[in-house]
């Protein structure tokens, strides 16, 4: 009779425990808090991918067009970063996909937050724990309350404490490593678009140096042609310089960006949908583990 007694008054703590954190919604308040977070940082990298794209494809799109006395020398500097672009592209249907994993994450938990949702689960614990407690209840369909009660406390928490632990996961595990690489990709985005302003700043430049002077006379015109050649060469070997240097500068942001995109599309996989399924499937076989027991002989008095 004391085992039938305890183990009904533990049993009725632990729904009434799961009753109150269902009434004040603890629980989902945590959950939402780390549900949002993780839906503003991807909604925000897939930003910030999308306007490195953008800035990218500008840079491609810059032609250096040099003709000195007749000879044209065309550049397209911007060619350098056609992989980045390709790995950007890439890596912003990944954002998209986790993005929109966690909206329906999101949606799910809302839904389970529900008002009514909410009032449907309380009232079935605690009617489970008056069937606990009641003489006219026998053993099979106390067990039977007590394994659907599992399955709504399942469903009423998963999904929030998933959020919750794959959170403090990303804190330990990922989140340095977010940081230190969304930073680099803001400072390359920033570089690549410095850049383009040069490359189409040269390129006005050398647009004005080459424009014909045809109000000249003929003699003027050797002449200028002559003056012009010395001067075509001097500023040719300084914008060779230049565009070297450049050059240098695109292919070393363009290694920094491709190794970072690489760490952030690792980071997003494991935090948007690895993580949280390898939770959920913890979860859910623990759940499983539950309602396999014979609980029946916890009633034998």
């Amino acid at each position: 009779m004391k085992r039938n007694t305890w183990v009904k008054g533990v049993v009725t703590v632990m729904l009434l425990v799961a009753v109150t954190l269902n009434y004040t919604g603890a629980i989902d308040a945590m959950g939402q808090h780390h549900i949002n977070n993780s839906f503003n940082v991807a909604s925000t990298t897939f930003v910030v991918a999308r306007a490195l794209n953008a800035v990218i494809s500008v840079v491609q799109g810059t032609e250096l067009a040099m003709v000195p006395l007749g000879v044209g020398v065309t550049l397209t500097p911007g060619q350098i970063l056609d992989p980045v672009n390709d790995l950007v592209e890439q890596f912003s249907w990944v954002m998209l996909a986790s993005t929109s994993a966690i909206g329906i994450e999101k949606v799910g938990m809302a839904i389970s937050a529900w008002p009514v949702i909410k009032a449907i689960y309380s009232s079935f614990l605690v009617l489970t724990v008056l069937f606990i407690w009641s003489g006219k209840v026998s053993i099979k369909y106390k067990v039977l309350w007590i394994k659907a009660s599992i399955i709504v406390v399942f469903l009423q928490f998963s999904i929030p404490v998933v959020f919750i632990l794959n959170a403090q996961v990303y804190e330990r595990f990922l989140g340095a490593q977010y940081n230190q690489s969304i930073l680099v990709i803001k400072q390359t985005h920033k570089n690549i678009e410095d850049l383009g302003q040069d490359y189409q700043s040269i390129t006005l430049k050398m647009q004005k140096q080459q424009q014909p002077m045809d109000d000249y006379t003929l003699w003027s015109r050797v002449k200028n042609t002559l003056d012009i050649k010395a001067y075509v060469q001097l500023q040719v070997a300084k914008l060779k310089t230049q565009i070297e240097q450049r050059l240098i500068q695109l292919k070393t942001a363009a290694n920094d960006v491709v190794e970072h995109l690489l760490e952030l599309i690792v980071v997003f996989i494991l935090h948007a949908v690895i993580f949280p399924v390898v939770i959920l499937y913890g979860l859910y076989r623990f759940t499983k583990y539950l309602l396999s027991l014979d609980l029946s002989v916890l009633f034998v008095r």
